[in-house]
C-alpha cells in the first residue's frame, strides 16, 4: 500500500526544517541501526491503518546487575545523571561515574558535558 500523506503542506514544512529525510523511511533506517549492532530485527506488522512494530532485544547478558539498572532508568527518563545513579544505587559520585563511564565505552551510552550536571542518553 503506498503512502498517503494527509497533510502535503506538514511534509514540505518537516521536510523544509530538516525535521525529517522523507516520510517511510524510519523504520528502514531502525533495522538497519539494529543489524549494524548486530542486534535481532523487529518484528513489523500491518494492521490496518497501522504499523506495530516489535523487538525481543534486551540488554546484553554480559551486564552486571547495577548497569541493566542504569540502563533501565536512563530508559525511562531519556537521560540519567551521576547523581540520580549515586542515590538509586546508594554508591559514591565516583563509582557512578565509574559505571555510567563503562557504559559510555561499550557505546551503550553518550555523555553530554563536562560538569557535574553531565547527563547521559541514549546514543
Amino acid at each position: 500500500m503506498p503512502l498517503q500523506l494527509r497533510n502535503p503542506v506538514i511534509d514540505r514544512a518537516f521536510n523544509e526544517i530538516g525535521l525529517i529525510e522523507g516520510w517511510g523511511t524510519g523504520i528502514q533506517l531502525a533495522q538497519e541501526k539494529m543489524a549494524g549492532a548486530k542486534l535481532p530485527l523487529a518484528e513489523v506488522k500491518l494492521k490496518g491503518f497501522f504499523t506495530q512494530i516489535s523487538s525481543i532485544w534486551r540488554w546484553p547478558s554480559s551486564l552486571d546487575p547495577a548497569q541493566h539498572e542504569i540502563l533501565e532508568m536512563a530508559s525511562a527518563n531519556r537521560r540519567v545523571t551521576a547523581v540520580q545513579v549515586s542515590e538509586r544505587l546508594q554508591v559514591s559520585d565516583r563509582t557512578a561515574r565509574n559505571r555510567l563511564s563503562s557504559l559510555v565505552k561499550l557505546d551503550l551510552l553518550k555523555k553530554r558535558g563536562a560538569t557535574k550536571n553531565t547527563e547521559y542518553h541514549f546514543p
